[in-house]
This record gives C-alpha cells, structure tokens and sequence, in this order.
C-alpha cells in the first residue's frame, strides 16, 4: 500500500531564513511546485524592506567579519557566525555543504554589498 503525499507546506507561515533554507535544500526536480511557492512566498516577504532599501540612499561597502563555524539548524544547514555582526540582522551566514566543509574552523569573510537605512543587501562574500 503507498500512501501520496499532497499536503502542500504552508510557506505562509515561514520566516525569510527558513524559506531560504528551504530553497537552498529541496529538491526542485521532485517537488517543483513546492520550490515556487517556497520562492514566491521569500519574494513577498523581501519585497516591501527590499523596495525602501532600493530607494533610499545607499552605499556600496565590503565589511569584514570574523567567523566561526557554527553547528546546523532547521533554518540554515551549514551556517557561519559572525562576530560583531550588527550591521546583519542575524549575525550568520548560510552556505552549501561544500563550500562549508572546505573552510578553517575560523577565519575571516569579507562580505560586499550596499547598506541603506533598510538594511544591507549582501551581493557576495569572499574569504581570507
């Protein structure tokens, strides 16, 4: 006897970093439907601080962080901590299973982006 699985998540519920997990670790092939609604559900909740912050003044900035690998959560997987992050809301940042494994304990990331008063729009990270 199989039983189907139809109940689609309720990506309503979701805040911004368990949709970008979930983003980051469905398996789009499988479940299509589910990785759009995941990704409409994070483009709704990013729209209104993302629309202020692209209309307010900004400036580009690179910022440098020290980080720590930290242990694995439902919301982020393979995460790094930030020390002294206050300029980022959450003081991590997420990455794959790869990139994660191949990094020192510790170091240092250089994270470039734009800063406004609404926030701060990472565009890419590097690592020294």
């Amino acid at each position: 006897m199989s039983i189907a699985i139809t109940e689609q998540s309720n990506y309503a519920a979701y805040g911004v970093e368990e949709l970008e997990d979930v983003l980051e670790n469905i398996d789009k092939q499988a479940f299509p439907e589910r990785y759009q609604a995941a990704k409409n559900e994070l483009a709704a909740k990013r729209a209104l601080p993302y629309t202020l912050h692209l209309a307010s003044g900004k400036q580009e900035t690179e910022l440098k962080f020290a980080y720590e690998k930290g242990s694995g959560s439902k919301h982020c997987r393979h995460s790094l901590l930030l020390k002294e992050s206050g300029t980022l809301s959450d003081g991590r940042l997420c990455l794959n299973q790869s990139e994660h494994k191949r990094l020192p304990n510790k170091g240092w990331v250089y994270v470039k982006g734009s800063e406004s008063g609404f926030g701060f729009d990472i565009e890419g990270y590097r690592f020294r």
